[in-house]
């Protein structure tokens, strides 16, 4: 039976690897962390919309960022 490959990004700009949904939610598993079902919606809203990574820490920083 043949495995199935992964393809690893880079990104062309900055060069750092880039990381998928799946493949986050696995890390995220391994270190002991769930992601809540509001988080699950908010990163699905994210795809959705299509936002630049830049958008989604903007908006992320907003809602969860210390205030004041």
């Amino acid at each position: 039976m043949a495995t199935k490959k992964t393809q690893n990004y880079r990104s062309s700009s900055s060069g750092q690897f880039i990381v998928g949904a799946k493949a986050s939610t696995k890390i995220s598993g391994v270190e002991g962390l769930r992601p809540s079902k509001e988080m699950r919606a908010t990163f699905g809203n994210f795809e959705k919309m299509g936002l630049s990574s830049e958008a989604r820490r903007t908006i992320l920083k907003d809602k969860y960022g210390k205030k004041g």
